[in-house]
């Protein structure tokens, strides 16, 4: 059974927060969780497609038979299949850990006492998780509020520039938009955009962050 893992920010135990996939999970070449998990049929045997077809074509480069890498069978055919049982399975448990680890970054950027390297780590996770699962972006907005908040505890520091790439990777859907009522009150979010905006524009650096200042000032604005 899968465990969950404990994240210390504070005490650096590990970098990320986690469920431990199940050894099916893992594709037998790669050593790494499959995106798209095929059966040979006339193995069984599951890899990541990817993968094998990169083997299938290997073989034929060599004018090899086309082989399983796990048995070693030689292959009439290298018919594949989709594992779609193992993939709606994957998928769960991506998901449960995007849930995990949202949860976390939260949970820790609430935290007052939170030092400066520790949040570091915190907006990294949190932009990580809205580029790599952009279907799971709707969950990552939900940190929109509090990643605002933390703002202000480091303003002046070199994570404002973090802060505004969490923001925008939260933006690139319309579903997940930042500007968007359902993430902040009205009045809050103008609060928090004008005291960033206020900030940045003593700083020629960020003031040419890539769509930085667009965000806050549509932000501000906003009615």
């Amino acid at each position: 059974m899968p465990v969950a893992a404990k994240l210390n920010w504070e005490h650096e135990v590990e970098e990320d927060v986690h469920i431990s996939p199940y050894r099916n999970f893992m594709c037998p070449m790669t050593k790494e969780v499959m995106k798209e998990p095929v059966v040979v049929l006339e193995s069984s045997q599951t890899y990541e497609r990817k993968a094998i077809e990169y083997w299938f074509e290997r073989c034929s480069e060599n004018g090899r038979y086309p082989t399983c890498p796990v048995t070693g069978q030689v292959l009439k055919t290298p018919e594949l299949k989709p594992n779609i049982g193992l993939a709606a399975a994957i998928e769960e448990w991506i998901n449960r850990n995007v849930d995990v680890q949202v949860n976390t970054a939260v949970e820790c950027l609430r935290e007052q006492t939170l030092r400066v390297d520790c949040i570091e780590k915190v907006l990294d996770c949190i932009y990580r998780i809205s580029e790599e699962h952009p279907s799971n972006r709707y969950k990552v907005r939900n940190a929109g509020d509090v990643l605002l908040r933390c703002s202000f505890k480091i303003i002046g520091t070199i994570l404002r520039t973090k802060i505004i790439t969490a923001l925008l990777s939260m933006t690139k859907d319309e579903e997940s938009k930042i500007g968007n009522s359902v993430l902040l009150g009205a009045q809050r979010k103008r609060e928090y955009a004008v005291k960033l905006l206020l900030e940045f524009s003593c700083d020629k650096a960020n003031c040419v962050e890539k769509g930085g200042l667009v965000l806050l000032s549509s932000m501000a604005g906003n009615q």
